[in-house]
């Protein structure tokens, strides 16, 4: 099986670029599953109960807490988004008929990337400033749940068009 494999490429550059954008897929997989994944559990599990809590409850937490959030889910938002375009690359070098998922998978991890700057910075920004009245924040968490469920659904976009890149490539 190894030497019907090897008889299929023609250099061993083309044996070690397939093997090495076959892992960075891979890898990609994985960032995109664990920040979808991640994302979600932001979604459903503390959106609800930041939602329970009194505004003045939320923004002590909120001011408490914030560093932790960003300093898990910016790396991976970042790296996935990175690791992502790096296989795109590595596609669109080899020449590869699947690099278009891949094209599909950076758009959309770039686009979670700008949902940050589109909507993200300033509304944290709002909850570290704590300045909202509880109808100001009511509509604020609403908000914020929408956007978020808008960067859940491309972080799936992506995982899944990363999914069929790697799928379709059988070398």
């Amino acid at each position: 099986m190894v030497c019907f494999y090897i008889k299929q490429e023609r250099t061993i550059m083309d044996i070690v670029l397939n093997s090495f954008s076959r892992w960075i897929i891979f890898l990609a997989v994985i960032l995109l599953g664990i920040s979808a994944g991640a994302s979600l559990a932001e979604e459903v599990l503390l959106v609800p109960f930041w939602e329970s809590m009194s505004p003045t409850d939320f923004y002590k937490w909120y001011e408490e807490h914030e560093s932790k959030l960003v300093a898990f889910y910016s790396p991976l938002q970042i790296w996935s988004a990175v690791i992502v375009l790096m296989g795109f690359v590595l596609l669109i070098v080899r020449r590869e008929s699947n690099s278009w998922m891949m094209l599909v998978a950076t758009i959309c991890s770039l686009a979670v990337l700008g949902t940050f700057f589109i909507y993200f910075k300033n509304a944290n920004t709002a909850f570290l400033a704590g300045v909202m009245d509880a109808e100001q924040f009511k509509t604020a968490m609403k908000t914020w749940s929408h956007w978020q469920w808008i960067r859940i659904a491309l972080q799936m976009g992506a995982f899944c068009a990363t999914i069929y890149a790697l799928c379709s490539n059988p070398k």
